[in-house]
């Protein structure tokens, strides 16, 4: 008998998320974006600081259903800019926890900067396949924490306790 090899089991956490790659190098885009729509994400890609904000649209606005991405891999280095400015506009809309940067030319500051800013995660390149895949899917996995986190919050608030236990009553 032929023993056939077991498909690499994708990732339900990324499957059908919707990726949004910021890198001016090709190659990275190209390996990116295989590595993820192996997982199943879908894929968008923009190479340059000005391509990223055009595709982010207004963000100031969005809220968290309205945000067109569920997480966004941005290059610090590129032609027309740094990712750094995208990551700050970003997190003056509330979005950097969607963030991960990724630089082949970075420095400890740049690092430090990104985190300090808000981004999720920082990843230094050469990174492998799984590197990628793991940042992405916790970043996925904490942002629908966050949101769930956030939706029982609102419904908490909006309970009133009521009870004419002796204890409820002394909570109250």
């Amino acid at each position: 008998t032929v023993k056939k090899e077991a498909e690499p089991v994708k990732s339900d956490v990324i499957r059908n998320k919707r990726i949004l790659l910021v890198d001016d190098h090709r190659n990275i885009r190209v390996s990116l974006r295989m590595t993820l729509e192996g997982e199943g994400a879908r894929i968008f890609e923009a190479e340059t600081v000005k391509g990223a904000i055009e595709k982010l649209g207004h963000v100031d606005n969005a809220t968290p259903s309205s945000f067109p991405y569920d997480c966004v891999l941005l290059d610090i280095r590129m032609p027309d800019g740094s990712g750094l400015d995208v990551l700050k506009k970003l997190s003056e809309a509330g979005f950097a926890k969607r963030v991960i940067m990724i630089s082949g030319e970075g420095t400890v500051s740049d690092a430090f900067r990104a985190t300090q800013m808000g981004a999720f995660d920082y990843v230094d390149k050469p990174f492998g396949e799984e590197r990628i895949i793991v940042s992405v899917a916790r970043c996925l996995d904490f942002n629908r924490l966050q949101t769930d986190k956030e939706n029982l919050e609102q419904v908490v608030m909006g309970q009133e306790i009521q009870g004419d236990h002796p204890k409820i009553k002394e909570v109250l």
